[in-house]
């Protein structure tokens, strides 16, 4: 048993799973995989670790040198001391030939958004940053799909997984049939590496390192060390992951997907392509209500709805659909909610530290009054996600809407872009985002006040939604009596 032990643990060690004092090499290892898995930054990732961050103001510009911006606490400027020793060092003594001060730079970006353990944190590369600036614009490369990371708590550990927000109209994505829940399981035949594969493994390793370990365990641990190993080496990290799913044209995908209520995973093949949103689409319906969907809020939505009221009588009724519906820019969602109520605070978002900040309507801000109050109705869907469930939500809590439909996404969590002057850029969750009654929804989404069944077709919904506003309508314009 000692002797199989020791070769096991061996074994353990070459695939990073060795831990404590005495496989400091093994936990090296471990180490290094974790920059594969979360699609790291390599050579300098352990750089970006001995320092925490927070008093970088630009990587790149002139020469692609790493700008640092000393903060007044003593521990900050420690930290960016360190960074600059090691930095040096490496630059004078490293024994082969150093990438550029550019590349060691955006590595340490990337090892230092690796150290936040938050998959949606991560570095752009140019065409990356272009691509999610585009997006607000409307303009959707890739599969032309929203996508996110969400967690998801399994034995004791957390993995990540690629998830279909909303498919949008006309995209390769809404074209091959993908649907709002999907799970990217691999793209072009490579797995993606939700997890680390290494997990269970390592609790074995610290069950063999007390001597506590059966020989059963250890037989496992040898076959479940080689699978996990070759998992890795097959698969494909989140970050590479993303960058294929929402960036490029004309290139061929091969998807599976996990579908909720299906087994097996389910193949789909694409071709990526620019996707562009309209601002908004509005008809009217046969009997006389005005319709207006909006696919994704971009920068040219907020005037396109305020068009779109300005020929509608005061107190008319509107149908607002934003099934399908990934949020997009706050700016827009704010204009619109400018229009549809009286003013006041639209929302409440929480920082890292608690602290929790108003988030007036446009109105609002400008110190004006905000928009006529009229019956409202909004479609919601298992697509509607960020800040069009923020609008949803505020309606809702405002007394201005009625949601019909079904629970939406459960994404509430604010993610903003900073770019950089070499052209890259990163992303960063900075807050979260609350009704404006304090009302959470992040991870569970918002239950309709009319829920829908997921058999019923299109024209029994709008029939169904139609119906409910012309209740609100008659309670909110019921003319007084004497």
């Amino acid at each position: 048993m000692a002797g199989r032990r020791g070769g096991t643990l061996a074994i353990l060690s070459l695939v990073g799973l060795a831990t404590g004092v005495s496989f400091a090499a093994g936990s090296r290892l471990r180490e290094r995989f974790s920059d594969r898995y979360l699609g790291g930054g390599g050579a300098s990732t352990q750089i970006a670790q001995a320092q925490n961050g927070r008093g970088m103001a630009r990587a790149g510009g002139a020469g692609g040198a790493l700008v640092i911006r000393p903060e007044k606490d003593d521990d900050h400027i420690k930290s960016v001391e360190t960074f600059y020793e090691v930095f040096d060092h490496v630059r004078e003594h490293y024994v082969d030939k150093l990438p550029d001060d550019r590349t060691l730079a955006q590595s340490t970006v990337r090892g230092m958004l690796t150290e936040l353990n938050d998959p949606n944190c991560r570095f752009l590369e140019p065409a990356e940053r272009e691509a999610w600036a585009n997006e607000e614009r409307g303009i959707f490369s890739g599969i032309g799909a929203a996508i996110r990371i969400l967690p998801n708590k399994r034995d004791g550990y957390t993995e990540h997984r690629i998830v279909v927000v909303a498919p949008l109209p006309g995209s390769p994505a809404e074209k091959a049939g993908l649907k709002s829940g999907d799970v990217i399981k691999s793209i072009d035949g490579k797995y993606v590496l939700t997890s680390n594969p290494l997990v269970e493994l390592d609790k074995i390793s610290r069950r063999m390192d007390a001597g506590e370990a059966t020989e059963e365990e250890v037989e496992k641990a040898i076959q479940g060390a080689e699978a996990a190993q070759k998992r890795i080496d097959s698969g494909i990290t989140l970050v590479k992951a993303l960058k294929k799913l929402s960036v490029g044209t004309g290139e061929k995908r091969m998807l599976a997907v996990q579908r909720a209520g299906v087994k097996e995973p389910i193949s789909v093949q694409l071709t990526t392509a620019s996707t562009q949103v309209a601002p908004l689409t509005t008809k009217s319906l046969p009997d006389g209500t005005t319709y207006i969907k909006i696919a994704s809020f971009t920068d040219r939505t907020g005037k396109a709805f305020k068009d779109a009221l300005a020929s509608l009588p005061k107190r008319t009724g509107l149908l607002l659909d934003l099934r399908g519906n990934p949020g997009g820019a706050r700016s827009s969602v704010r204009e619109v909610a400018s229009l549809l109520t009286s003013g006041g605070s639209l929302l409440l978002e929480v920082n890292g530290r608690g602290k929790r900040t108003v988030i007036a309507s446009a109105a609002a801000a400008a110190g004006q009054s905000g928009g006529a109050a009229r019956p409202v109705v909004v479609l919601v869907d298992k697509g509607t996600a960020s800040h069009a469930e923020a609008l949803a939500v505020s309606l809702r809590d405002k007394g201005v809407a009625t949601l019909v439909g079904r629970q939406t996404f459960g994404d509430a969590m604010v993610r903003k872009m900073y770019a950089l002057a070499d052209g890259s850029g990163y992303t960063l969750t900075t807050g979260k985002l609350l009704g404006p009654t304090g009302t959470d929804w992040h991870l569970v989404g918002v239950a309709p006040g009319v829920a829908l069944g997921g058999a019923a077709t299109e024209d029994q919904i709008i029939a169904r939604a139609v119906s409910v506003l012309r209740n609100r309508a008659n309670i909110a314009v019921a003319p007084a009596r004497s």
